[in-house]
């Protein structure tokens, strides 16, 4: 597909939420597969604090990504090394096999603050290529994608529940299985009215204390703790 073409007519924005979450790191596989006979779940809530992605053209045959706290970046096509500090985004453009792209990244939230921030950019870019490609997002194929891609480019287990957190919002329980023929997860809603949303918000503060979070070192350490 050619994205510069369709790009040159109009570019894409898409903007997905960052999470917090109250139910532990039970999303990561090695311990929730451990664990089926207790039945893990964790519990987040999306914030209002929101990850925008836009897609727009760029040079034939470079792909080029713009986020704030970080410099910018551009490779040749398929040729941008993953483990660069932008690499998962530039894999993300490869499995998409983009060329002629400018993904610009604006995030609300501080970098390496456990929000899960990087996730939600690679959520939203996965969206803003589904959407440029086929008109609309189904959020279990945003959440699913970015997922897998992620895992591959960090070299280490990763969780799942930033990715769902983006794609789906709200407050949600995820219930996490083994499903060789679905998702491998169960959205449990926790609020479904909006007078919930806001009574919980009223009783809320989320506050960063400046220490940054590098989630694949973290995993790392607990898995292999565990």
């Amino acid at each position: 597909m050619n994205y510069q073409k369709i790009l040159e007519k109009r570019e894409i924005t898409v903007s997905v939420p960052c999470r917090i979450d109250l139910g532990g790191t039970l999303d990561i596989s090695t311990f929730y597969l451990a664990l089926a006979r207790l039945k893990p779940c964790t519990v987040n809530i999306a914030l209002d604090m929101r990850t925008r992605v836009t897609l727009s053209p760029w040079k034939a045959g470079r792909v080029r990504v713009s986020s704030r706290g970080f410099d910018s970046a551009e490779f040749p096509s398929f040729y941008a090394p993953y483990d660069h500090p932008m690499g998962l985004m530039f894999a993300v453009a490869d499995f998409f096999a983009a060329d002629g792209v400018h993904i610009q990244i604006a995030s609300s939230s501080p970098p390496k603050s456990a929000l899960g921030g990087s996730s939600a950019a690679a959520v939203a870019i996965v969206s803003a290529f589904l959407k440029c490609r086929e008109g609309r997002v189904d959020p279990v194929a945003a959440a699913v994608t970015a997922h897998h891609i992620e895992a591959g480019v960090a070299g280490v287990p990763c969780g799942f529940q930033d990715q769902l957190a983006a794609a789906f919002g709200g407050v949600n329980a995820w219930h996490w299985q083994l499903n060789p023929g679905g998702p491998g997860f169960v959205q449990e809603k926790i609020f479904t009215r909006r007078e919930e949303m806001e009574n919980l918000d009223r009783h809320m503060l989320v506050a960063y204390c400046g220490v940054p979070h590098v989630s694949k070192d973290v995993n790392k350490k607990w898995v292999n703790g565990f």
